[in-house]
């Protein structure tokens, strides 16, 4: 099984802070996770209920901060195809 990757576009409010991520592009692997098409997902952000409250704050920090986040977690079989989930965000040049 192939990872999913998902690439993000950081969404920012007033004074530049960083308030949620867009979906950019999405492999087909990172589809079948959330149970939808490339399609339905390109142009959707995360808060949109694709990931709970604590990881859009862990993918805020460390767009922020520049840091990689790199856990698992136990996440919701109604969103994802699997009862746990091992992500990681890399921040790149424009968070």
């Amino acid at each position: 099984n192939a990872d999913g990757v998902f690439l993000l576009r950081a969404v920012h409010a007033a004074r530049g802070i960083i308030e949620d991520f867009e979906i950019i592009d999405v492999n087909p692997s990172g589809a079948r996770l959330l149970r939808a098409d490339r399609a339905a997902l390109v142009g959707r952000r995360l808060s949109a209920d694709l990931v709970g409250e604590a990881v859009l704050a862990r993918y805020i920090e460390a767009a922020t901060t520049h840091q990689t986040v790199s856990e698992e977690l136990r996440v919701s079989r109604r969103r994802f195809a699997s009862g746990w989930l091992y992500h990681q965000a890399v921040p790149t040049a424009d968070g």
